[in-house]
């Protein structure tokens, strides 16, 4: 970012790798003079081939960063326009998008899977327990489960 394009360049992955892993970066300062000596320390030392000699860790990084950022008095680095292609604008609202799409989808294929029941044959049995008529009323002792089967006879499944 700091130079405006890629460390290492090459038309095939296998010239890159090659790069990252046996060829020094190029001399950031010549690329951007405004960049002070300080942050092109700490790039190499990011870039660095030995493990050994790279930052440890990223709070190591951030502080080297952070010292060079008061340093510089106005807390900015100059650092020219970017070369890389500008991030996807809305990604996080197609992200949402998809994954209510796909919960949608999930959701109807579930109740379809549900609400496909195989009708009743004539193999089939529907058991029918007896009613107790709690009302008091002999009108309702046998109504209840006279009701009950005029229904069920009456449904296509």
């Amino acid at each position: 970012m700091a130079a405006g394009k890629l460390p290492f360049d090459g038309p095939t992955n296998a010239v890159i790798f090659e790069g990252l892993l046996t060829k020094p970066p190029a001399p950031l300062r010549e690329k951007n003079p405004k960049i002070s000596r300080e942050l092109e320390r700490i790039v190499y030392k990011a870039l660095e081939k030995d493990r050994e000699m790279r930052y440890q860790s990223a709070a190591d990084l951030r502080a080297d960063l952070k010292r060079v950022e008061c340093e510089s008095g106005s807390g900015r680095v100059a650092i020219p326009p970017s070369q890389f292609p500008p991030p996807p604008r809305h990604t996080k609202q197609y992200a949402v998008a998809a994954v209510a799409a796909l919960a949608l989808i999930a959701a109807g294929i579930f109740w379809w899977q549900m609400s496909r029941r195989p009708p009743l044959t004539d193999r089939d049995v529907v058991v029918m327990a007896d009613f107790a008529n709690t009302t008091g009323d002999a009108v309702f002792d046998g109504a209840l489960r006279q009701a009950l089967a005029i229904q069920l006879e009456q449904l296509r499944s």
